[in-house]
């Protein structure tokens, strides 16, 4: 698979208030941003670090939210940007 520009968890990782007006606004759309699958996510060492309990320990249940929210938000621009091609 080609790497895109953007990673839209990575982006929803570091910036947990944007909403997704606010990430299309940034400049994210489907041409330009990847979603990887949930075990990439899962085994990165940077994103287990950031969803950590109060013991230190992965919190799959808090990632596994967070990876759905993401995958809801990118089929939403998908969609958008879908449609939006097929009015022009």
């Amino acid at each position: 698979m080609e790497e895109k520009e953007f990673d839209l968890f990575i982006n929803m990782m570091r910036r947990p208030d944007s909403s997704v007006d606010k990430l299309v606004a940034g400049g994210l759309n489907s041409e330009n941003t990847q979603l990887l699958s949930r075990n990439e996510y899962e085994n990165s060492d940077k994103v287990r670090d950031q969803f950590k309990d109060e013991n230190g320990n992965f919190d799959k249940f808090k990632f596994d939210n967070f990876y759905n929210n993401a995958k809801v938000v990118y089929n939403y621009i998908a969609n958008a940007d879908y449609e939006q091609s097929m009015l022009n």
